[in-house]
């Protein structure tokens, strides 16, 4: 009786502070339901639950309970669907939201009451502000009055520190929609870093972006797909600008861009194709009399490959099944790395993304599939 008096004990406490939470009905059990639902086609193997099925036993009765939990940054990061049997908490499934609301993926489930959720509530019944919190990996914690707990130990800043690294790796999608990494960005990403270690090419050239080059063409031809030429051009003003190759014709960039655009392939239907984009420099940077350039891919290329890489001189990276960027070709200047007292190291590259003249970062392997590496040797 003790821990079915707990667990109420905290569902109130909870309900007295958060509007989000709401009763539910419509199955005879969450636990048999869900399980069901799982064990159809690839649901248990991938843990994918379609909305439709968490949307559908949101309502009012007596048999459910639904608490949300929350992240860091107070958003709703899962929650807790708790079935009760004529008072008696039967079985309850924990939702992990993942960010992208079309999804819902199962943290985990079991029979009986939420068990953390208990032990957690008994340190929390005088709280004015009372939060339950997932941040990642299988841990939960309370959050009480803006402070942070686990069960009844106030957490430390090494605690809160792994907490956030937790937090950071552990959602399905690492960038909110739409968001682009300026360094403050990166700065909020990274709580509670121990130290940092950054390397830079110089910036101090002018960046072109697609809307730019879109029109390069002139009147009545609108260009689409056309990131990979746009990141050559800006490359290309880096060599000018920063490298002295004077020989690279940058006061007519429109007729350098065409020229990258054509040698490329690139359509507006299909885009560029990963392996015409060393071929293209070489032949351009030739035609303007570098007859020793050459450039080569590295596909999937790793963190070394490509620092080694961007120490020797800017890059072309192909980024892959990114969450900002989708499939698309930026510049990359430099990298930084942000060390944290839990072991993790968290990787950026520096770069120049053509939708943008600013500077902007994206993480090496957090929300991203793989990076495709173009290194260009222009010669004298």
């Amino acid at each position: 009786m003790r821990r079915v008096t707990a667990i109420f004990l905290v569902f109130v406490l909870l309900l007295s502070v958060s509007s989000e939470i709401s009763m539910a009905h419509g199955y005879e059990n969450v636990w048999s339901s869900t399980v069901n639902y799982l064990n159809q086609g690839d649901y248990t193997d991938d843990q994918l639950i379609d909305c439709t099925f968490f949307d559908s036993i949101i309502g009012v009765s007596d048999d459910y309970l639904v608490i949300p939990l929350y992240d860091l940054l107070n958003r709703i990061s899962a929650y807790v669907v708790q079935y009760y049997d004529e008072g008696n908490p039967l079985s309850y499934v924990v939702i992990n939201t993942g960010i992208v609301v079309e999804d819902y993926y199962y943290i985990e489930f079991g029979e009986g009451d939420f068990a953390n959720i208990v032990g957690l509530g008994e340190v929390g019944e005088d709280a004015d502000v009372i939060q339950v919190c997932y941040c990642g990996g299988s841990q939960y914690y309370l959050k009480i009055d803006d402070a942070l707990y686990h069960f009844e130990e106030n957490l430390s800043e090494l605690d809160l520190d792994l907490i956030a690294e937790l937090e950071q790796r552990s959602y399905g999608n690492y960038y909110n929609l739409g968001e682009t990494l300026t360094y403050t960005a990166v700065l909020n990403k990274e709580v509670g870093y121990d130290s940092v270690s950054s390397y830079s090419k110089s910036t101090a050239f002018t960046k072109r972006t697609t809307t730019m080059t879109q029109n390069a063409y002139g009147s009545g031809i609108t260009l689409d797909k056309h990131c990979a030429p746009t990141a050559a051009l800006n490359l290309m003003q880096y060599l000018y600008t920063i490298a002295s190759k004077a020989n690279i014709p940058m006061s007519s960039w429109q007729s350098v861009f065409i020229a990258l655009h054509t040698a490329m392939g690139t359509t507006n239907s299909n885009g560029t194709n990963d392996s015409a984009v060393a071929p293209a420099y070489q032949s351009v940077l030739s035609s303007y009399g570098y007859n020793s350039a050459s450039a080569s891919i590295q596909y999937s290329a790793s963190w070394s490959q490509v620092t080694s890489a961007i120490n020797a001189n800017a890059v072309h990276l192909i980024l892959h099944d990114s969450e900002i960027y989708a499939n698309h070709s930026v510049v990359g200047l430099g990298y930084v790395s942000f060390s944290h007292s839990t072991g993790w190291v968290s990787k950026y590259y520096k770069i120049v993304d053509g939708l943008t003249a600013d500077i902007r970062y994206v993480h090496s392997s957090l929300g991203i599939g793989s990076i495709n590496l173009v290194t260009v040797y222009v010669g004298s």
